[in-house]
C-alpha cells in the first residue's frame, strides 16, 4: 500500500513536472512565433524600402540623362547665338 502510494505520489509529480515543462514549451513557442512575426515585418519593411529606393534611384539617374541633354542643348543654342553675334558684329564693322 505504501508503495502504491509513493508511486502514485511520484507519478502525479512528473505528471506536474510535464504539464510545467509542456507551458513553458508554448510560452519558448509562442516567443518564437513572436519574434519570427517581428523579423518577417522588419523584412517586409526592408523590401520596400529597396524597392523605393530602387525607385528613386531611377528617377535621378533619370533626371541625370534629362539635365545633361538640356546642357547639350543650351550648349549649342549658346553657340549658334555667338556665333550669329559674331556675324552681326562682321556686318557692323563692314557697315562701318
Amino acid at each position: 500500500m505504501f508503495r502504491r502510494k509513493a508511486r502514485e505520489k511520484q507519478l502525479k509529480e512528473q505528471e506536474e513536472s510535464l504539464q510545467e515543462w509542456e507551458k513553458k514549451l508554448k510560452e519558448s513557442q509562442n516567443r518564437l512565433n513572436d519574434l519570427q512575426r517581428s523579423i518577417n515585418e522588419r523584412e517586409e519593411r526592408a523590401n520596400k524600402n529597396d524597392q523605393l529606393f530602387k525607385i528613386k534611384q531611377d528617377e535621378l539617374e533619370e533626371a541625370r540623362k534629362t539635365v545633361e541633354a538640356a546642357k547639350v542643348t543650351l550648349k549649342v543654342k549658346e553657340n549658334d547665338i555667338n556665333k550669329r553675334l559674331n556675324e552681326l558684329h562682321s556686318q557692323e564693322k563692314v557697315i562701318n
